[in-house]
């Protein structure tokens, strides 16, 4: 069903199904996509793949809509992803987001949309695909933490030459 989500929506770390309790690890390709009413997700540790267009809207297609805040709380483990998973406004980042490549991937930005993206204190590697070629970034925020990263980076293995996390992100205002 179209817009079947809306307000604020907290994915719970387990769900209970005739008196069998099952861990919540997954959220799949487009399980709230087209949600216009939508205006935050939470994601829990216990998730650890997030499918392709999971968690998204396209401006265009249906008009205007809420804006939409991510909050990705901490876990040890990385958080896999599809191309195009999280087309919101704004990410709260407290885990590593890895990309995964499936037969029919196209693209490889994982939050192609925010106009602000927070990294949390956890995060130890940015993955290039996270925020790359996302043209309506304005803001990234490192709140209470140093971190580096190379700007400039080249594969050793095919020579490809990368920009690197903020390649193409052309509306890119600040840095904190």
């Amino acid at each position: 069903k179209l817009y079947s989500y809306s307000g604020d929506v907290v994915i719970p770390n387990s769900v209970t199904w005739n008196d069998t309790t099952y861990s919540v690890t997954k959220i799949g390709n487009g399980a709230m996509a087209w949600c216009k009413d939508l205006t935050s997700v939470y994601i829990p540790a216990s998730v650890d793949t997030i499918g392709r267009n999971a968690i998204s809207y396209e401006r265009e297609s249906i008009g205007p809509r809420n804006p939409i805040k991510v909050t990705i709380e901490y876990s040890e483990k990385p958080l896999y992803c599809s191309n195009y998973t999280l087309q919101v406004d704004s990410v709260i980042i407290n885990r590593d987001l890895k990309f995964f490549a499936s037969a029919n991937s196209w693209g490889f930005i994982i939050i192609p949309d925010a106009y602000y993206v927070e990294f949390g204190d956890s995060i130890s590697t940015i993955n290039p695909h996270v925020v790359s070629h996302n043209q309506n970034l304005k803001e990234v925020r490192f709140p209470n933490h140093s971190f580096s990263f190379n700007v400039f980076v080249t594969d050793e293995a095919t020579g490809w030459r990368s920009y690197g996390i903020f390649e193409g992100c052309t509306s890119l205002e600040k840095i904190d």
